[in-house]
C-alpha cells in the first residue's frame, strides 16, 4: 500500500512539473502578433513591386509561424481599411496604388496599433 502512495505520489508531480515546464515555455516563447499598415498611395511599379515582396516575406513568416499577422489595414486617400483575412501575396499583387499620401492621417493610425509593420513605397522625398 505504500508503494502504490509513493509511486502516485511521484507521477502526479511529474505531471505536475510537465504542465508548469510547458505553461512557461508557451509564455517565454509567444509568437510575436504584429499588425501590418499598408500604404496604397499612388506609387510606381518598382517602388510597389518592392512593397509587394516585403509583404509576401511577412506572409511567409506567418505561415511558417515565426510571426503572427493580427490584422492587416490598408490606407489610401480615402480612408483606412481593415481586411477580414490576410491577403495572399497574389491578392497584394493586383492591389493597385492611387492618390496622394496623407503623412498626419498614416502617423496617427501607426500610433494606435502596439506592434506595427509599415510597408510603404519609397518615393524621393522618404529617402
Amino acid at each position: 500500500m505504500d508503494l502504490n502512495r509513493s509511486l502516485l505520489w511521484t507521477v502526479g508531480l511529474g505531471w505536475l512539473g510537465f504542465l508548469v515546464v510547458g505553461i512557461a515555455v508557451g509564455r517565454l516563447f509567444t509568437i510575436a502578433q504584429v499588425t501590418v499598415l499598408i500604404d496604397r498611395s499612388a506609387c510606381n511599379a518598382e517602388g510597389w513591386q518592392q512593397v509587394s515582396d516585403r509583404y509576401s516575406a511577412l506572409y511567409q513568416a506567418h505561415q511558417r509561424k515565426n510571426i503572427q499577422l493580427a490584422q492587416v489595414v490598408i490606407v489610401s486617400d480615402l480612408g483606412a481599411e481593415v481586411r477580414e483575412r490576410l491577403p495572399s501575396p497574389a491578392e497584394f499583387d493586383r492591389m493597385k496604388t492611387s492618390g496622394e499620401a496623407n503623412p498626419e492621417r498614416f502617423d496617427q493610425l501607426k500610433s494606435s496599433f502596439d506592434n506595427v509593420r509599415v510597408l510603404a513605397c519609397e518615393t524621393e522625398s522618404t529617402k
